[in-house]
C-alpha cells in the first residue's frame, strides 16, 4: 500500500535526528485509528539541504478501516523556525548578562510588580525568596523604600527617556546612597508601561 511505501521514501528524506521520533508518531497515529495528524521536521530538499517542516496529513481508509493512503501537504517554516531560534539565544544571553552582572538590574511594571530581578537586586535587599518574579516592591520591602522606587518609576514614565537619580535608601536599619539609571520600556507587549534600572552603590 501507499502507507507502506511510505515508509521507505518519504522516511529516507526525514532528517536521521528527526526520523525516530516523526516514525514513531506516525505508527501511533495508524494505531490509534485517527484520520488525521500533523508534524514537525527537517526534510530534505532536492539540493540535499534541509527544511524545517510542517507537515498536515489524512490518512485515507478502505471499507475495512485499514489505511491504503496518506495525503497530505507540506509547509516550509525554517523561517519561523529561525526566528525562534534567535529568539531564544537572544533571551539565553540576556539572561546570562543580567545573571552576571555585579550590579543591581531590575524590571516593574506600572503596578510595581518585579517583571524581572537578578541575584544582585536580591542580595542588595537581602531577599531569600528564591523567584520575586510576580511580586510587588510593597511586599518585599518597607513602606518608605517602595513609595521612592514607585516615585521614581512614575517620573520615568512620564518623561519617556531615561533617567539618573541619586538615591537613598534605607537596609537594614543603614543607609545606601546610589546612582540609579532608569529608562522605560513602553514597547514590550503585554508589559503596560513598565520601568527597567540599574543601580550602582556609592555608599
Amino acid at each position: 500500500s501507499e502507507v507502506d511505501k511510505l515508509h521507505g521514501w518519504w522516511q529516507d528524506k526525514i532528517h536521521p535526528e528527526d526520523r525516530e521520533q516523526v516514525m514513531q508518531e506516525l505508527d501511533q497515529a495508524i494505531l490509534s485509528g485517527n484520520d488525521r495528524f500533523q508534524l514537525e521536521y527537517r526534510f530534505k530538499c532536492a539540493d540535499g539541504s534541509y527544511k524545517y517542516i510542517f507537515d498536515r496529513a489524512y490518512i485515507v481508509k478502505d471499507d475495512d478501516g485499514e489505511p491504503i493512503r496518506i495525503i497530505g501537504s507540506m509547509q516550509d517554516i525554517t523561517r519561523r523556525k529561525e526566528v525562534l531560534k534567535n529568539e531564544e539565544q537572544n533571551r539565553r544571553l540576556l539572561e546570562a548578562i543580567t545573571e552576571n552582572a555585579e550590579t543591581p538590574i531590575w524590571v516593574r511594571d506600572s503596578d510595581g510588580t518585579i517583571v524581572l530581578a537578578n541575584n544582585e537586586w536580591k542580595k542588595l535587599f537581602n531577599i531569600d525568596e528564591e523567584d520575586v518574579i510576580g511580586k510587588s516592591i510593597y511586599d518585599l520591602m518597607d513602606e518608605s523604600t517602595a513609595q521612592v522606587f514607585r516615585k521614581n518609576d512614575d517620573r520615568v514614565v512620564s518623561s519617556g527617556e531615561t533617567r539618573t537619580f541619586f538615591e537613598t535608601v534605607q537596609i537594614d536599619g543603614e543607609k545606601h546612597h546610589f546612582v540609579t539609571s532608569m529608562f522605560p520600556l513602553l514597547d514590550v507587549p503585554g508589559m503596560g508601561k513598565a520601568t527597567g534600572g540599574v543601580a550602582i552603590d556609592i555608599t
